[in-house]
């Protein structure tokens, strides 16, 4: 069975004898003993830039009596402010990147003009863009395309929303491979359709069993 990017992570940090930090989209790998020997330069590598950059960290902290630290720990400077004890209590994560489906912010669109005016199934009818307490939701009818018997299946009610995560960037790309990840706020279902890459989708679908009672209704109505 493959390796989840979790256990990657850490077989990496066991071998290394690194700690992973995630902030946002980037995953740090740090090595408290070079910290402490004074070395502050790393290799920063990005998903287009594989060579990496060597970056220098400048950044340092003058401890006063003023400073404080939270969480219930306890800090104490003696009268010269040459020594510092602190005493705290160790955290415990079960997670060394944050959840994909954790802080979920919904960004699909209010409206999706191309897919409530189709009138065909195999690329999505009659939808309509519902809106709730945690933001907007597509509602259609829709068929998918099965490849190995080129054919398409099931006639499916489909609820549907696009979703982002603060701690990860989903790349995007039209038809050209131009990155247009920065070009889209919200998405919609036609969006969708022009597009290449990544992002979380919430489903939620349901066969259709008496199709052609309301092929028959609809036909009725128009």
């Amino acid at each position: 069975m493959a390796w989840t990017c979790q256990e990657v992570l850490e077989e990496i940090c066991r071998y290394l004898g690194l700690t992973a930090i995630a902030d946002k989209d980037s995953v740090y790998f740090v090595d408290y003993d070079a910290i402490k020997a004074g070395i502050n330069t790393y290799w920063r590598y990005t998903v287009d830039n594989n060579s990496g950059q060597k970056v220098t960290v400048n950044f340092s902290k003058a401890i006063t009596g003023s400073d404080f630290s939270a969480t219930g720990s306890t800090l104490s400077l003696d009268n010269v402010y040459n020594k510092v004890n602190v005493v705290s209590d160790y955290n415990t994560f079960e997670d060394v990147i944050p959840g994909v489906f954790d802080n979920m912010v919904n960004i699909t669109a209010s409206s999706d003009t191309a897919l409530a005016s189709s009138t065909n199934a195999n690329n999505g009818m009659y939808g309509e863009v519902v809106s709730g307490n945690d933001g907007n939701m597509i509602i259609m009818m829709d068929r998918v395309y099965n490849p190995q018997s080129g054919s398409y299946g099931d006639y499916n009610t489909v609820a549907v929303k696009y979703c982002n995560n603060p701690n990860y960037k989903f790349y995007k790309y039209n038809a050209s491979g131009l990155d247009i990840t920065n070009t889209y706020t919200s998405l919609n279902y036609t969006d969708t359709k022009t597009i290449r890459g990544a992002t979380i989708a919430q489903f939620f679908v349901k066969k259709l069993d008496k199709i052609s009672f309301w092929q028959s209704m609809l036909m009725q109505i128009l």
